[in-house]
């Protein structure tokens, strides 16, 4: 069965005239009368009742063909508009939240090929902790979340994106050291070290990192905590203790060796997710991103 044939005789159908559908798809009425009749030759039956001046009627088959061409050819038109819609510009705002190390380190680099394929968009960049994040994906300030934390409210829709490797480290070769070691040291060692971490207040239950340290048997003895843990490396760098942070945010530090990295027994780190809120139709920016983060983030964590 040819769709050009099938789409003669639902034009014809539609419109109730062999006439009106040569108007319609600029097509001589002989030639569109001659696919008919081949349409209902190929296929044994008799579809239309020819009345003078071109019009016609459905015969009770013709009706049951003309019921699926409804189906057929609405969904060609829906394939039209899909691919229309995608070649549309896109433009507008984008506003995500994101863990301060992710937005440090990994947005920078995933976002540069999204924002060369889409120029017009507008970046609104939220860094926060993930009770925070969520607060702004419920005030509508943004609409994607990236966190490390799991979300386990009903009001949203998670999805992990991949995994991020976490590193125990302490101070390296550098100069204006409060520590005096400059040896690796080992998870013993540390039990004897002040910890520089994030504010507990800050989180409704145990963050990431302390969880993270309590599975491998620390404790460990708070000395600084802040929000930001550009500022934990930092003072770790300096020799205020020791802290846990993503791999993927202090590689040339350990490169360097004004990090050193503390051997265990096995690999830690955390899962990160894609956090948005329930129920809420998403821009076109924010989808065309949905896509790409899945597409790309792993090979930054």
């Amino acid at each position: 069965m040819e769709l050009n044939h099938l789409k003669y005789f639902y034009e014809v159908a539609r419109l109730g005239s062999f006439t009106k559908a040569s108007k319609a798809l600029r097509i001589s009425q002989p030639s569109i009368s001659k696919m008919v009749k081949l349409l209902e030759q190929e296929q044994n039956v008799r579809l239309l009742d020819r009345a003078k001046r071109g019009g016609v009627q459905l015969t009770p088959t013709g009706k049951r063909f003309f019921q699926s061409c409804v189906g057929i050819f609405g969904e060609i038109d829906n394939l039209k508009n899909a691919v229309e819609h995608e070649k549309e510009e896109c433009a507008g705002d984008l506003s995500i939240g994101a863990s301060d190390n992710l937005c440090n380190y990994v947005l920078p680099e995933l976002l540069a090929p999204y924002i060369e394929r889409h120029p017009k968009v507008r970046m609104k960049i939220f860094s926060g902790t993930s009770d925070s994040i969520k607060s702004e994906l419920l005030s509508s300030n943004s609409e994607l979340g990236i966190v490390y934390t799991p979300v386990r409210e009903s009001c949203f829709q998670v999805e992990p994106l991949g995994f991020a490797e976490f590193v125990i480290v302490h101070a390296g070769n550098t100069k204006n050291k409060r520590s005096s070691k400059n040896t690796k040291m080992t998870t013993e060692d540390l039990r004897t070290v002040p910890y520089v971490g994030s504010r507990v207040a800050d989180y409704s239950k145990p963050y990431p990192a302390l969880e993270m340290l309590c599975s491998i048997g620390l404790k460990p003895t708070v000395i600084v905590e802040t929000n930001n843990q550009e500022t934990q490396k930092r003072l770790v760098i300096k020799g205020y203790g020791y802290t846990v942070v993503p791999k993927f945010m202090i590689e040339s530090e350990l490169r360097e060796g004004t990090l050193m990295a503390v051997s265990i027994s096995r690999k830690i780190g955390s899962k990160v997710y894609l956090v948005k809120k329930k129920n809420r139709t998403l821009t076109k920016p924010a989808l065309l991103f949905e896509n790409h983060l899945r597409a790309v983030i792993s090979r930054f964590l």
